[in-house]
């Protein structure tokens, strides 16, 4: 048998306004699964973790779901405020996501 050994992924994202986040791809199994390293520029020794994960539906939809885990990491005083944070930009995003699945248009501009 064969071993496939893959190169690290790294991907940054810029967020308007919000500064970069980068990471490391983990798992990737297409078509229903990737996971990746969470490191915000504003707290590089920060490392928190997410999974996206697709089902296909007997009705011919997808359930999408996404874990962001780690929050262990980030300091005790500053949790709530950091799972506030990503969970306002995962709703914005994950929305953005359903408008371009349903056809409608895609505002990807960020009101906080």
């Amino acid at each position: 048998m064969t071993e496939t050994v893959l190169t690290p992924v790294v991907c940054v994202v810029e967020i308007e306004g919000r500064g970069e986040v980068d990471g490391t791809v983990t798992r990737f199994e297409p078509p229903g699964a990737l996971a990746f390293t969470w490191v915000r520029e504003v707290a590089p020794d920060i490392e928190t973790h997410v999974e996206v994960e697709l089902t296909e539906l007997e009705d011919g939809g997808t359930r999408l779901e996404l874990r962001h885990t780690g929050w262990e990491a980030v300091h005790e005083d500053q949790v709530a405020e950091w799972r506030g944070i990503h969970a306002a930009g995962w709703r914005h995003f994950l929305g953005c996501l359903e408008d371009l699945a349903e056809g409608r248009p895609v505002d990807k501009s960020w009101r906080s």
